[in-house]
């Protein structure tokens, strides 16, 4: 599949006429069967794979996945280990959408981590040529924690390009595919794990994840994203363990970025976001309580 890295076209686009914007959950997509690799375009751009750049050279390091208009979500930990050549700009830090018509290339602009969590927000900027439909498509999130022995859907990318040139102007050529697992939930940890190593709202799943899928989004029953992969044990069985980071928390975090910069307008979460360009099923079920501790955040469970 092809892209060249360019100038963002959105500077000469309008919303509505020129670039649109799809919501969809996992049921309108057409995947494959779990632990089958498949085409990931089949996602039109709405799961990403990450890439970190040094110099002319880049390579994949994990999953990330398009909530609102230039705005995705990944695992913290997988920037972990360059965040200070990222914050030096030694490294450049860009993901990679893949669809029908070819590559879509974003550079990161913005990065929020949420405090003690596996969570980041991404705000992104278009890179590459517009689609011929002007479509972009993200995910429908929902704020549901999926209930005990629910199978769950984890979807990530596996690389099968070597690292790239990522010069201007360069056309790129690069293989990607998804896998799919799933696994039922064994285990509801929504005050954290532990306190050391997950002391964040997760789930625990029967499954395996490989990875460069770290990062990548967890569907429920109903085919919305509840979570992002965090961790898996190894095991011979292949039966994981793995970990999910839920994303309520994520959509009252306030942060920068967006794309067309234009879009957000006032809104400073995901929470305030329009709803007809980011869908979360349940936003109202999260909740901002004023405390001795200051202002935290709660989730009102749903079923």
């Amino acid at each position: 599949m092809h892209g060249i890295i360019r100038e963002d076209p959105a500077r000469a686009a309008s919303i509505g006429s020129q670039l649109r914007f799809a919501t969809h959950t996992l049921n309108d997509i057409h995947v494959p069967s779990p632990g089958k690799l498949a085409d990931v375009s089949v996602f039109e751009g709405a799961v990403l794979a990450l890439m970190i750049g040094t110099g002319e050279s880049a390579q994949i390091y994990g999953s990330a996945c398009m909530v609102a208009p230039g705005i995705a979500l990944c695992a913290t930990h997988v920037l972990s280990d360059h965040e200070y050549d990222l914050k030096n700009s030694r490294s450049e830090l860009m993901a990679i959408g893949f669809g029908s018509e070819g590559l879509q290339l974003w550079k990161v602009r913005e990065v929020t981590n949420l405090d003690r969590s596996d969570l980041t927000l991404l705000g992104l900027e278009y890179a590459s040529d517009l689609p011929a439909s002007g479509t972009f498509n993200q995910l429908h999130l929902s704020t549901r924690v999926p209930q005990i022995d629910e199978r769950v859907t984890i979807v990530g990318v596996i690389p099968t390009s070597p690292p790239l040139d990522v010069s201007m102007g360069r056309d790129l050529e690069f293989e990607m595919r998804v896998i799919l697992s799933q696994g039922e939930v064994t285990q509801h940890y929504l005050g954290g794990r532990d306190t050391a190593v997950m002391p964040w709202s997760s789930i625990e799943v029967n499954c395996h994840a490989w990875g460069s899928m770290s990062g990548g989004p967890v569907f429920d029953k109903k085919g919305r994203l509840i979570g992002l992969l965090s961790s898996s044990l190894e095991s011979d069985d292949e039966n994981g363990p793995s970990w999910v980071s839920l994303l309520w928390p994520v959509i009252a975090t306030e942060f920068r970025g967006g794309w067309p910069t234009e879009i957000r307008g006032t809104a400073k979460t995901l929470q305030e976001m329009d709803p007809s360009i980011c869908v979360i099923d349940g936003r109202e079920a999260v909740e901002h309580i004023d405390g001795p501790g200051g202002r935290q955040v709660r989730l009102r469970i749903l079923e």
